[in-house]
């Protein structure tokens, strides 16, 4: 099965419209039915009791939205088998148990919090004495990570792979890649940001770097993924955040706020890189959830007691 895998992965690694979540997600979950299943022959898949291995997963705690991600790698990774001839017979799929998957509200700072993060990220990335040129450097970029993360709403794959040649300054623009590897372009949407990466991208040139991509770590290497999330939760430490954020909450706060500040659906779609509109719904949920909030905290009325 190991060559199969191999194959599969490698395959769905060079192609473009996978994305690097996708890929690791698919080793995961065949790594995992590798080890339930380790003596099984290239020539006898079919073998392989699926609704056992479902109530596996069940088993070790896994939620719906879990086992359906399951589901649906086998389903793609036994179809690549077959087409390729690796397998003369693969397992059927005539699994009727419906897994309902609950729809999750997305955590979301308050204002307070972000204004917070965001001049903590500044006070530290600030002009100081006495500071070497990397030091100077990475105190910007952070900085720099914190505003495309909120004044954007990009997830972190996003801002990884945004190269400098993607900036358009006489437009204001920044070209993003997204999921399916989509493109969609988004606009600076205040001078103060647009400063800041000007201000980034001189001190980024002291770094012997021969890459396009815009933030890098001290190596001068692309910046990864967890470096980012490491970034992001040394900022939260020094603002005195008390709630565990990710830096993916920025993007579920920005596209609330825009909506509680009357932003219009569609428009909050094309922003985000949300393929259905279904998506973008749930931010208009979170709103009323915190209007229902601010009315049941703050409002006078509750402080008056009446008898009935």
């Amino acid at each position: 099965m190991n060559t199969m895998i191999a194959a599969f992965i490698e395959t769905q690694r060079a192609r473009k419209n996978v994305s690097i979540r996708t890929v690791k997600a698919y080793r995961c979950d065949l790594e995992s039915l590798k080890k339930f299943f380790p003596d099984q022959n290239t020539d006898d898949l079919a073998t392989i009791n699926l609704t056992e291995y479902l109530n596996v997963l069940r088993n070790r705690g896994l939620v719906a939205s879990s086992i359906k991600r399951h589901i649906a790698t086998l389903k793609v990774f036994f179809k690549f088998v077959k087409e390729k001839g690796y397998a003369q017979n693969v397992p059927l799929f005539s699994i009727d148990e419906k897994f309902h998957v609950g729809r999750r509200l997305p955590r979301v700072m308050a204002r307070e919090e972000i204004r917070s993060l965001i001049a903590t990220a500044y006070e530290r990335g600030r002009k100081r004495v006495n500071l070497t040129e990397n030091q100077r450097f990475l105190g910007v970029r952070n900085t720099l990570i914190i505003e495309l993360l909120f004044s954007l709403g990009l997830r972190i794959d996003e801002l990884t792979s945004l190269r400098i040649s993607d900036i358009n300054f006489e437009e204001g623009s920044i070209l993003v890649l997204g999921k399916g590897r989509k493109e969609r372009v988004l606009f600076m949407p205040n001078d103060g940001l647009t400063k800041l990466v000007r201000r980034y991208l001189k001190l980024r040139n002291s770094i012997n770097s021969g890459h396009d991509f815009l933030l890098l770590n001290r190596s001068g290497n692309r910046l990864s993924n967890c470096a980012v999330e490491r970034v992001f939760r040394s900022i939260c430490d020094h603002a005195g955040l008390k709630r565990h954020y990710t830096p993916h909450c920025l993007r579920h706060s920005m596209a609330t706020l825009l909506i509680e500040n009357g932003a219009d659906l569609r428009s909050v779609q094309e922003i985000l890189g949300h393929s259905s509109i279904t998506t973008t719904q749930i931010y208009v949920h979170v709103s009323s959830t915190r209007k229902k909030e601010v009315l049941r905290t703050f409002h006078e009325r509750n402080k008056m007691s009446f008898a009935q």
